[in-house]
């Protein structure tokens, strides 16, 4: 048995023996497109989503872990890297760290690292479209339900077209009993494969609507954790002093040129009065 007639077996015969109709009355290529869209939401969707959710649980609680227990209130990006696993997570930490900037001091004449400050938000780097939207193609599956559920129309009109198609009108009351069990298997064929199919839809809405939110709320509780590392708002510190600094520079330049103009002042008044003495003697 290939793998498109197990999907289809899988999918259709709990259905087929609830409602008695012939495994073979249902449109299979309904079954297989379905089945195919199944496989493909439950590896690339809830499996890659479920490991890098995985990843950013334990990125969490490592860093919390680290910031705890750590001695001193610096911890140093190269503490954290170890602890995001993963080439997308080893790759995003590595460009925020960039924008870390470190605050020096010198004491007893020696440079001393005192504080790592961030310019930016983590989210900015470790956001979910980085993390999450693009490693389970959050894109493609939202429409995944409004795909199963035009398949099911598609597998709707195909059975109605089907069973009207091979429909004869006939004088002999046999062969219209026979026509019109046709029809009626053909309707109900087409009913069964939209009902897997919008069913299929709404059972897929709900387990991705679900694991998003939870994807996503864990992200933000990485971005929360790796804020807390890092004090923000050093752009604003810096701007703040160097307004004060030229505050401070206007004020000095002022009253140098006070002290200045007095010193002149002082100068050409002693220079005229020892002239005028030395024009009367």
């Amino acid at each position: 048995m290939d793998i498109f007639s197990f999907l289809s077996n899988l999918i259709a015969v709990p259905v087929l023996k609830i409602t008695g109709i012939q495994i073979g009355a249902v449109p299979i290529i309904v079954i297989y497109v379905v089945g195919i869209l199944w496989v493909l939401f439950f590896i690339l969707y809830v499996g890659k989503g479920l490991v890098a959710n995985h990843k950013v649980v334990s990125a969490t609680r490592a860093i919390k872990l680290i910031k705890d227990s750590s001695d001193s209130q610096i911890v140093s990006p190269e503490e954290i890297a170890p602890v995001m696993k993963g080439a997308k997570l080893t790759h995003l930490w590595s460009e925020y760290c960039e924008t870390l900037h470190n605050q020096y001091s010198y004491q007893n004449g020696e440079k001393q690292l005192v504080q790592v400050r961030a310019t930016i938000p983590s989210g900015s780097f470790l956001s979910t479209q980085n993390i999450i939207d693009g490693t389970i193609y959050t894109e493609f599956f939202k429409h995944v339900p409004g795909i199963m559920t035009g398949i099911g129309i598609i597998g709707t009109f195909w059975g109605l077209i089907h069973g009207l198609g091979s429909f004869e009108v006939s004088a002999s009351p046999a062969q219209l009993n026979a026509g019109i069990k046709l029809l009626i298997g053909a309707v109900t064929e087409a009913f069964v494969a939209s009902g897997i199919a919008i069913a299929s839809a709404m059972l897929v809405t709900l387990i991705e609507k679900f694991l998003l939110t939870t994807f996503y709320n864990n992200v933000e509780k990485l971005d929360q954790a790796v804020d807390d590392l890092y004090d923000a708002g050093v752009g604003e510190e810096y701007l703040s002093q160097l307004v004060q600094s030229a505050q401070d520079n206007a004020t000095q330049t002022k009253q140098l040129k006070d002290n200045l103009v007095d010193d002149i002042r002082s100068l050409l008044t002693e220079i005229t009065d020892r002239q005028i003495q030395a024009q009367t003697s």
